[in-house]
C-alpha cells in the first residue's frame, strides 16, 4: 500500500509538471499557440497556418527570430515575426510578436486604393519589411486641397479588419503593423502621415480632418 501511494503521488506530480509546462508554453509570446490565440482574438476573417521558418544563424543583433506564415480565406499571405522574450544584451527588439496582416491586405488590394488616390498627383507604394504606405508627392501648398478628398476616400476603402479587442494596451503584447498614406515632397520630406483606421470602433477619417492636418504640417517645410 505504501509503495502504491508513493507511485500514485509520483504520477500526480508528473501530471502537474507536464500541465504546468504546457501552460507556460501556451503563454510564451514566441510560440505558435500564443500567436494563433492572438490572431483568433483579433482578426475578423478566417485564416490558416502555413509554415514556420527560423534562420540557422543569429542576425546582427545576435537573435534568431521565428517567423510563422499564414494565409486568409481570400488568399492574402501574411506572417508574424516573434523574438525571444528578452533578446540578447545588444537587442532592442521586444519579445512580443509583430504581424503584417494589415499591410499585406493593403498590398493585396492596392488597385482599389490607388484608384481612390487618383488626383493628378504622383503616387508610389512604399514597403519596407512589415511597414508600408501609399505615398503622394506634392510640389505646392495649393495641391493640399486637391489631395485631401482623395486621401479621405482611400483611407475609408476597407471595412474593419480587426476587432475592438485590439487596443493600445493590447499592442504591447501583439503588434499589427499599420499601413498608411504618406504625403511627401519630391525629395522625400514627409509632410503628413495618415494611418488606416482598421480596428472596429475607430472613427473614419474625414476630409476636414485630413486637410486641417496637412495645413498644420505644411508650414514646417
Amino acid at each position: 500500500m505504501r509503495w502504491g501511494r508513493i507511485i500514485l503521488l509520483f504520477i500526480m506530480l508528473l501530471i502537474l509538471i507536464m500541465a504546468g509546462s504546457l501552460l507556460v508554453l501556451s503563454y510564451n509570446p514566441g510560440s505558435l499557440r500564443y500567436v494563433m490565440h492572438k490572431l483568433d482574438s483579433y482578426l475578423e476573417i478566417d485564416y490558416k497556418y502555413v509554415s514556420t521558418y527560423q534562420d540557422s544563424e543569429p542576425n546582427i543583433e545576435g537573435i534568431r527570430p521565428v517567423i510563422y506564415y499564414f494565409e486568409d480565406v481570400n488568399g492574402v499571405e501574411f506572417h508574424v515575426v516573434t523574438f525571444p522574450p528578452f533578446g540578447d544584451y545588444d537587442s532592442s527588439q521586444p519579445g512580443y510578436p509583430r504581424c503584417d496582416y494589415l499591410t499585406s491586405y493593403c498590398s493585396f488590394n492596392r488597385e482599389s486604393v490607388e484608384k481612390a488616390l487618383q488626383c493628378e498627383i504622383p503616387i508610389n507604394w512604399d514597403r519596407v519589411g512589415g511597414n508600408a504606405s501609399y505615398v503622394l508627392y506634392v510640389t505646392s501648398y495649393d495641391e493640399l486641397d486637391k489631395i485631401a478628398p482623395a486621401i479621405a476616400t482611400a483611407l475609408n476603402t476597407f471595412d474593419y479588419l480587426i476587432s475592438e479587442k485590439y487596443t493600445i494596451s493590447a499592442s504591447d503584447k501583439f503588434e499589427f503593423h499599420m499601413p498608411a498614406i504618406s504625403v511627401r515632397t519630391a525629395d522625400e520630406y514627409i509632410i503628413s502621415t495618415f494611418n488606416f483606421r482598421l480596428t472596429k470602433g475607430q472613427t473614419p477619417w474625414t476630409r476636414e480632418e485630413i486637410l486641417d492636418q496637412l495645413h498644420k504640417d505644411y508650414p514646417l517645410l
